[in-house]
């Protein structure tokens, strides 16, 4: 669960129930007679409409706020290339997938604008070394663009020489005869070093736009890196595949990207083998290649790597064995293996599945929120715990999660005055982030 304002506590709580502006006695909010559910449909839909989009915007909110504020302060300083750094850091981490887009946005919006600048500017080395110098890691295509009319007009400049009388070469000049080498290496060097700037910028841009899914330019981007060898825009392009239902494709490419041990790689085509899409159905060979990339510390690879030790899917099923592949994509913050190793210790070690339902809890799923006040509720996994039933139906229902709201009126017909006390300040704890 994510840390949320102390002061939206009650106006959640209000919007969820009663439209209260606080959190006051417990008749005017949790109302025994459910006056609130014999209101009319109209009413219902509006409250429930206002208590979704609230809610649901406090999902994830601190750490979108974090972020935004991040890229605030990144354009608030004058410089590209500390947004060149931001994009090529946070490619491929789709938590940052709105953020990326701005910055790209924004560096694109800087590049235009130092190319503006340099075409109101004389055609000189001078002035390309300087350009180089300033945008090279940047903005190397407005740099490329701008090396190209310096050196037509260099070249015009030398056929209107070469039409007039020039008189003999000395070759007696100190130093004549090392600047010819002098300066072709130089070029050389420059060229190489523009050759560097817009490869990186490829890989930098088939990255990014496959994590904003702007799968249309990212297929464009990422295709001939790909070709090339990249093992990582192979990947992008068997997902991008998988999106057109392209699985012959998608396999050919994963084909690719597993052959060097790339972990996403091995793991879409571990896949594609374990479900028999666009190769031939092989569970042994699915569980070696999920195996492989969770070895890497692949979470999600983790994960399916402890189902198939659960399942017994292409290898002998081990109880041991999934539980420390689901515990390693779990300590990754890997979501469903929380709920799976909930499952796996459901009927043996009880106390187990409330643990690790917890920790999903915690982690802000409203889906374990409600699963762990059914078990609190019930007394399914350990002993009926009703005020902790109705914090946890209580936070799942502010998570958006509607069934909760039934547990909720069950549950305070149980409590007394200081117990729903008691319990309405837990709620405020793990609204806050405070668990105890």
């Amino acid at each position: 669960m994510h840390a949320f304002p102390a002061t939206l506590v009650a106006g959640l709580l209000a919007l969820s129930l009663s439209g209260c502006s606080s959190l006051p006695d417990r008749e005017q909010v949790w109302s025994r007679s459910s006056d609130f559910f014999s209101q009319s449909a109209e009413v219902l839909k509006a409250q429930r409409k206002r208590l979704a989009n609230f809610a649901g915007s406090l999902v994830g909110s601190k750490d979108d706020e974090e972020r935004d504020r991040e890229v605030e302060e990144l354009f608030a300083q004058p410089y590209i290339d500390p947004l060149s750094r931001y994009l090529e850091e946070r490619s491929g981490d789709d938590r940052y997938a709105a953020q990326l887009a701005r910055v790209a946005r924004e560096r694109s919006r800087r590049c235009e604008a130092i190319s503006d600048t340099y075409a109101g500017r004389e055609a000189t080395s001078q002035n390309v070394q300087r350009m180089r110098r300033g945008y090279l890691y940047s903005c190397p295509a407005e740099v490329q663009q701008f090396a190209a009319r310096v050196e037509a007009a260099r070249s015009d400049g030398k056929r209107k020489t070469a039409s007039a009388a020039s008189a003999p070469e000395r070759t007696d000049v100190p130093g004549a005869s090392g600047t010819a080498p002098a300066a072709a290496t130089a070029a050389k060097q420059a060229d190489s070093e523009l050759a560097d700037a817009l490869s990186r910028r490829q890989h930098s841009d088939c990255y990014l736009l496959f994590t904003i899914r702007n799968n249309t330019q990212a297929m464009q981007a990422c295709e001939p890196l790909a070709s090339g060898g990249d093992a990582k825009a192979q990947h992008h392009m068997a997902q991008l595949a998988l999106m057109r239902n392209d699985l012959t494709q998608a396999a050919e490419w994963a084909t690719r990207s597993a052959q060097q041990r790339y972990a996403p790689g091995q793991l879409v085509l571990g896949q594609l083998y374990q479900e028999g899409r666009g190769v031939t159905r092989d569970p042994i060979r699915a569980h070696g290649l999920m195996k492989g990339a969770a070895d890497q510390g692949l979470s999600e690879a983790a994960y399916h790597t402890g189902l198939s030790f659960r399942d017994g899917s292409g290898v002998r099923a081990d109880a041991a064995r999934a539980e420390q592949y689901l515990e390693k994509a779990a300590s990754g913050g890997h979501m469903p293996a929380y709920f799976a190793l909930a499952e796996l210790h459901e009927q043996s070690q009880p106390e187990r599945y409330r643990h690790w339902m917890d920790q999903a809890a915690r982690k802000g799923s409203a889906r374990a929120q409600f699963l762990l006040g059914e078990s609190y509720a019930r007394g399914n996994h350990g002993t009926v715990d009703h005020q902790a039933a109705y914090v946890w139906y209580s936070l799942a229902l502010l998570n958006g999660h509607q069934p909760a709201r039934a547990g909720i009126e069950q549950q305070e017909a149980l409590l007394t005055e200081n117990q729903l006390t008691a319990a309405r300040s837990r709620v405020e704890d793990g609204i806050n982030g405070r668990w105890d």
